[in-house]
């Protein structure tokens, strides 16, 4: 091979490591790494050198060329192509080793698999068990208020002192009585004679009081009506416009007096029980008032009826186990004359099942009456100065 022909080859090997440099420089545009700025600059910086390296052996090549007259010199010619061929080597090693830095891809990222994990169960929560609520108590029903009526007693002045009406002059008593665990308690109640009050119990009191009350419920003479005994007392020192007061109407008396002045006194007499008053006994509350119709079955001795008689019975509790018992007769009244009456008696889920007075008239004032509620029988019988009788009775349901 002549120089021409490895001039030719060197130029294109030269021409080769520009492609190849120039491929690396777009591949680097396209990857656009950061950090490689200086060392693009270096191999840039090393491929000019190379290229002016090639230019002046070119150019001792073009020099070193034999004149026409002149053989060429052959050990100068290689020594001179052995340069040329070690730059170009040393240009071509440059550009491959830039070449494969730039070319050179990271490791693969092989993206690691976690394991997958199941969802975990939520643990139970401990809960303690449910405690059931107690069932709503139930509210009692209201307690009804307090029945009530108003009763009367006319009374007359016996005798006075002081500016008080004279004797003879007429009185009215009148209370409020009501029911309450402990029977028929009394408020209020006034006194008046003459139209002037001489005691109210709505007085404002200015001192001591001394109070003590009370009513007996008994049957009235005319059906569906009922009478009240009193017994009432409001006493103590003490100045201003409440007076004292004193009333026991089974005893027919009362009183009612102020000792601040100016002072009177008034006696009164008044009848043992009120006048009649309409309507539902107040005891009810406590006991139905037991009412019975007998009829006359049986009699002995020197009985005040003949069998076929009819009577009408009306037993009212005053306690748990005292009642006041009422047995008329065609108008005249055979047991619980006014003053008496009361028996002992037993009641059985708020009704009276039996009534018992043992007593004879000489020893308690009313005949001995039992009267058995559930076997429908009644006897009234009494003994007076040794001779006895009894009359037995049906008691119609």
């Amino acid at each position: 091979m002549d120089y021409r022909d490895e001039r030719d080859a060197l130029r294109g090997r030269v021409d080769n490591l520009e492609q190849d440099l120039q491929r690396a420089r777009e591949q680097l545009a396209r990857r656009e790494p950061s950090g490689d700025a200086e060392r693009l600059a270096e191999l840039e910086r090393q491929a000019a050198e190379a290229r002016r390296l090639l230019e002046r052996i070119e150019g001792e090549i073009q020099g070193l060329r034999p004149a026409p007259e002149a053989p060429p010199r052959k050990s100068s010619g290689s020594s001179r192509a052995g340069l040329w061929l070690f730059g170009a080597a040393s240009l071509a090693a440059l550009l491959g080793v830039y070449v494969v830095r730039r070319t050179r891809l990271p490791p693969p990222v092989v993206a690691r698999r976690l394991p997958v994990v199941p969802p975990r169960e939520p643990e139970p929560v401990a809960t303690l068990p449910a405690v059931p609520s107690p069932p709503p108590t139930p509210e009692a029903p209201p307690a009804p208020p307090p029945a009530s009526v108003v009763a009367h007693w006319t009374a007359r002045v016996t005798r006075s002192t002081g500016r008080a009406p004279a004797p003879g002059a007429s009185c009215r008593i009148e209370a409020t009585l009501a029911t309450s665990k402990r029977g028929i308690q009394v408020d209020p109640l006034a006194v008046q004679c003459g139209g002037v009050r001489l005691y109210d119990s709505t007085d404002a009191l200015n001192g001591m009081a001394m109070m003590n009350s009370g009513a007996e419920e008994r049957a009235g003479l005319r059906e569906g009506s009922s009478t009240y005994v009193l017994q009432y007392e409001d006493k103590g020192a003490r100045t201003g416009k409440r007076n004292q007061v004193s009333i026991n109407s089974l005893a027919r008396s009362a009183s009612v007096w102020t000792d601040g002045a100016p002072a009177f006194h008034v006696d009164l007499s008044l009848p043992q029980e009120s006048e009649p008053v309409q309507g539902e006994p107040l005891m009810d509350s406590l006991a139905k008032v037991l009412r019975r119709t007998g009829v006359v079955s049986a009699v002995s001795g020197a009985a005040p009826l003949r069998v076929g008689a009819r009577c009408d019975l009306r037993v009212g509790p005053i306690a748990a186990d005292k009642c006041m018992a009422r047995l008329t007769c065609g108008g005249a009244i055979l047991y619980g004359k006014p003053g008496s009456g009361m028996t002992d008696c037993t009641l059985i889920d708020a009704a009276i099942a039996h009534v018992s007075d043992t007593e004879p008239t000489s020893k308690g004032g009313d005949p001995e009456l039992d009267v058995d509620v559930g076997a429908g029988a009644m006897v009234l019988a009494d003994e007076i100065h040794g001779a006895t009788w009894s009359v037995t009775f049906g008691l119609a349901p």
